[in-house]
């Protein structure tokens, strides 16, 4: 029933029925036996990749971590969870998630596409903070440019 469930569940995704996809990956998850691990965590991913679709990031980080939790090796749970927290302005947890999943398969162009785009927003988001803070550092030690005083003249005697 488990298979069965997860099959009609991966065709409502292709079709782009992702509520109804949800629902097949949860009935198949209700139905799973539990013994084999990586199929749990496969289906737990399938679902947070739904999950996604449908803007639930937070239901597709929960998901994401307990299929890492069973299966480490998982790299679409590593993609998701890092989606996931992308998604909730979360960069730089979301760059550690997508390091961490190119430690089990360094080749993987989506885990790299993410990691990039992570370090690029994240290196912007700093520049932008520091030129604010620069800008604030001005305002407040209210600098404005004294010119020096010409030196004095000693009359002689």
């Amino acid at each position: 029933m488990s298979k069965q469930a997860f099959e009609e569940a991966n065709e409502a995704f292709i079709d782009e029925k992702y509520e109804e996809a949800y629902e097949f990956y949860t009935k198949a998850l209700v139905n799973d036996d539990k013994i084999d691990h990586r199929n749990t965590s496969k289906i737990l991913a399938s679902r947070a990749q739904c999950s996604l679709k449908l803007k639930n990031y937070a239901d597709a980080l929960e998901d994401s971590n307990d299929a890492i939790k069973l299966d480490e090796t998982n790299i679409k749970a590593y993609i998701r969870k890092g989606v996931s927290l992308y998604n909730q302005d979360l960069k730089e947890e979301a760059l550690q998630v997508f390091v961490r999943g190119l430690e089990f398969d360094s080749a993987n162009e989506q885990l790299k596409i993410w990691q990039h785009k992570c370090e690029k927003e994240l290196a912007e988001q700093n520049l932008v903070t520091m030129v604010v803070s620069i800008e604030k550092e001005k305002l407040t030690t209210n600098t404005t440019p004294v010119l020096p005083l010409p030196p004095a003249k000693i009359k002689s005697i």
